[in-house]
């Protein structure tokens, strides 16, 4: 009337083995190395750790678990892992170059548009005339292409000619 379960197994945790390719490559070539050794010395005992082996491996699979022990399929891993990690790493190197060369762009068309103002200042001191002093600012703000940026972004209704209105005071008319 007692009821014995032998190896009953329910919800016991596996053994996490290592997933690293390499160690996995070197603990196969080191037993195969090893085993070969042995074969040397006593072909009986080496037969007979071979065959354990396949029942550990076949036992292995039927529950389910991977087996990694084919050098060629670890080495063609080992392989595609590299080729991810020169790519990752070109690509981080592409995208931090392209934010330096955004910087330095920002950086310089600041420097030429604080110069140009500079010179019209300058112009306006030596008393040139409005349009050359336009000329000059116009010509800094377009960019190394030229042309405006962009089209207006706010109405004008309120403002200055060139201004945009102040939140709040887009209705309300301007006194001039």
């Amino acid at each position: 009337d007692h009821i014995f379960f032998g190896r009953l197994t329910t919800g016991m945790l596996k053994k996490k083995k290592s997933m690293n390719a390499k160690q996995q490559l070197e603990k196969v070539e080191s037993k195969k190395k090893e085993l070969d050794e042995l074969r040397g010395e006593d072909a009986a005992k080496a037969d007979k750790i071979e065959e354990k082996d396949k029942w550990s491996k076949a036992l292995d699979l039927a529950k389910g678990e991977k087996v990694r022990d084919d050098p060629k399929l670890l080495r063609k891993t080992i392989r595609r892992d590299e080729a991810q990690k020169k790519k990752s790493a070109r690509e981080w190197r592409d995208r931090k170059q392209d934010v330096a060369d955004k910087i330095k762009e920002r950086v310089d068309r600041r420097n030429t548009n604080l110069k140009a103002r500079a010179d019209a200042k300058k112009m306006k001191k030596e008393g040139k005339s409005k349009k050359a002093i336009a000329r000059t600012l116009k010509t800094t703000k377009a960019g190394p292409k030229g042309g405006s940026k962009g089209g207006s972004k706010g109405g004008s209704k309120g403002g200055s000619k060139g201004s945009k209105a102040r939140p709040g005071f887009e209705g309300k008319p301007s006194r001039k």
